[in-house]
């Protein structure tokens, strides 16, 4: 477990909420330091999760997850975007 301090550019965060989930990326605005990318009315946690880690893999950042607000953050896993498939010719 891990806190807000871990939290590094680019950087993609699945929040749960009442009624879904939001994703969060971590900006390098200093008075704004995190934004809103999608709100999932009713999304389960597999597919927020599913849709973090594909908006991880495009920014290069690391997926975190958290129940409580930010306070606690569990690291799920590290995209790299060079990371992607390559095609033999």
């Amino acid at each position: 477990m891990a806190n807000r301090t871990n939290l590094k550019l680019n950087d993609i965060v699945v929040s749960q909420v009442e009624d879904g989930h939001h994703l969060l990326i971590v900006t390098a605005m200093p008075d704004d330091e995190m934004s809103l990318v999608y709100r999932g009315d009713g999304w389960n946690v597999q597919y927020a999760v599913a849709k973090g880690a594909r908006l991880a893999a495009g920014k290069g950042g690391d997926l975190w997850y958290t129940a409580d607000q930010l306070s606690t953050l569990e690291y799920l896993e590290t995209f790299r975007a060079e990371r992607g498939l390559t095609s033999v010719h």
